[in-house]
């Protein structure tokens, strides 16, 4: 779960092979709930601040190089 206090973000689901990537823009006061197993990244539209809930076990990271 992601809930942004402050600033604005994009948030970027990655569909995988069966569907393209999907974006998802967050205000301040937004909250979104990332579907369990789904890749995603941010991107930092306005710094902020962004409280964030992730299960202790399973969780996983990968590096993204910058464009």
């Amino acid at each position: 779960m992601l809930a942004l206090l402050d600033g604005r973000v994009c948030v970027i689901l990655d569909g995988g092979a069966a569907r393209p990537a999907c974006e998802v823009p967050l205000a301040a006061g937004q909250m979104l709930v990332v579907p369990r197993g789904t890749w995603h990244r941010l991107r930092v539209e306005q710094p902020g601040r962004l409280l964030f809930v992730t299960p202790s076990q399973g969780s996983e990271h990968r590096r993204v190089e910058a464009a």
